[in-house]
């Protein structure tokens, strides 16, 4: 139990460590399992922030004579990789779980024309290995799994492999994307319905090329999407749907009270509900 002095957190949590840190403040707290393993202080601002399996951590955070830098970290605090984004503002960053590949989504607004760059760079050079240039869209989020890159844009998302080349895109159709979650070589994208229910609509599961999957129609509102190992939950209320990769609902979980969120925890067998009050632990089975 820690009292931490936040005004904004937010959390990144990858393997044992879990990384908290405060928006718009210049501290951030590395844990690893229940041990406080490093207070970083940052000379800017954060925007964002994420932690890999090993513990090395990557800030997003405001500049003053350029817009943003992209910094990474390890453990320990030492700093490994510094890019100064210049004249383009960053959305999003990640860095690989082996440490050596750093993804950044930048957007760039010059001349009133909307386009956006994702820039891939190796954590011991300088100079990018990938830069790609996207006009009219916008690129929330950028993540790894594994040695691939999911580049989640505002209407279509791109699949990157380990050597910076597109592999898959996948375009929404016009829809809007509500929600999104990454397990290996499958994307699960959460598209709103067409009808008057809030929040309902169709989860679509896609491989490493681009290709669809399956199609899961939510009559009811979805308020959390987890996947791991080759099972995807979905669901909202105390009713959670546990799908395959293409989509097939396997069976359903009863839950005693209203979560707000459902998250697998330490592989697909098990799983944490988060109510308004508790965390309950949860067995992922039939029956």
């Amino acid at each position: 139990d820690f009292s931490l002095p936040l005004s904004q957190p937010f959390m990144s949590v990858s393997g044992r460590y879990a990384l908290i840190a405060d928006k718009g403040g210049r501290k951030a707290y590395l844990f690893r399992g229940s041990r406080q393993e490093t207070v970083f202080e940052l000379a800017e601002s954060i925007i964002s922030a994420s932690v890999n399996e090993g513990g090395s951590c990557v800030f997003v955070t405001k500049g003053e004579t350029h817009k943003c830098t992209v910094s990474v970290l390890d453990a320990k605090g030492n700093e490994k990789f510094r890019w100064n984004s210049g004249g383009l503002y960053v959305l999003d960053a990640d860095i690989s779980d082996n440490g050596k590949d750093i993804a950044v989504s930048a957007l760039n607004t010059d001349g009133g024309i909307l386009a956006s760059n994702i820039i891939l760079f190796n954590v011991d050079k300088e100079t990018p290995f990938a830069n790609d240039a996207y006009q009219d869209e916008l690129f929330a989020a950028v993540r790894f799994n594994g040695s691939l890159l999911y580049a989640i844009g505002e209407s279509s998302a791109y699949i990157y492999n380990g050597y910076g080349k597109v592999t898959g895109t996948v375009d929404y159709l016009e829809r809007e994307l509500l929600s999104y979650n990454t397990d290996g070589e499958t994307l699960a994208l959460f598209f709103s319905g067409s009808g008057l229910s809030i929040g309902s609509g169709d989860l679509e599961t896609y491989n490493t090329k681009g290709e669809r999957l399956g199609q899961f129609h939510c009559a009811q509102e979805v308020s959390y999407l987890d996947a791991r190992g080759g099972r995807i939950a979905l669901g909202s209320g105390r009713v959670v749907s546990i799908l395959n990769t293409k989509c097939k609902e396997e069976f359903q979980i009863s839950i005693g009270m209203d979560l707000l969120d459902f998250m697998f925890f330490g592989g697909e067998a098990r799983a944490v509900g988060i109510s308004a009050a508790d965390a309950l632990m949860v067995r992922v089975s039939k029956g």
